[in-house]
């Protein structure tokens, strides 16, 4: 339930900030855990990788798709909406979407982390800040997502 000194938009941003910060977060513990290994690197079950590429490809599929389909289904229930009453109907498709990203990074955790190979986690991580930054929950990418 939402506080009354807590606009939706608010909250989007709010969210869309903590969950694009996650990714520095395991960046970082990567880093300190790479730090001090002084074994082998690489991965022991060599289809581990593509298992997880295709769960990253499949994450940020499903990320562009649910989010389309949540967000036709919420606009149907309503008839010219506020920008807050927007904000409120944007904010479950747009957690669903960030959530979904989230988990690509994710799957370029897990090698990088069982490998003590930080270059598994870079390619998630640099598309992932891209689709982040095209994700801004800005006031006018809710109107936008009303009009389209």
């Amino acid at each position: 339930m939402l506080n009354n000194n807590q606009s939706p938009s608010m909250i989007l941003k709010i969210l869309w900030g903590a969950l694009l910060a996650s990714h520095f977060m395991y960046l970082f513990v990567l880093y300190t855990v790479n730090q001090s290994y002084e074994g082998e690197k690489g991965l022991e079950e060599p289809m581990l990788l593509p298992v997880m590429a295709s769960g990253a490809l499949c994450a940020w599929a499903a990320g562009f798709f649910l989010y389309k389909h949540f967000l036709a289904t919420e606009k149907k229930k309503v008839r010219n909406p506020s920008q807050d009453e927007m904000a409120s109907i944007y904010l479950t498709p747009m957690i669903v979407r960030l959530a979904l990203f989230e988990a690509a990074a994710i799957m370029g955790f897990v090698p990088a982390f069982l490998s003590h190979d930080i270059n598994y986690f870079l390619p998630p991580l640099l598309i992932n800040i891209g689709l982040f930054a095209m994700n801004f929950p800005s006031e006018q990418r809710i109107k936008d997502a009303f009009l389209s």
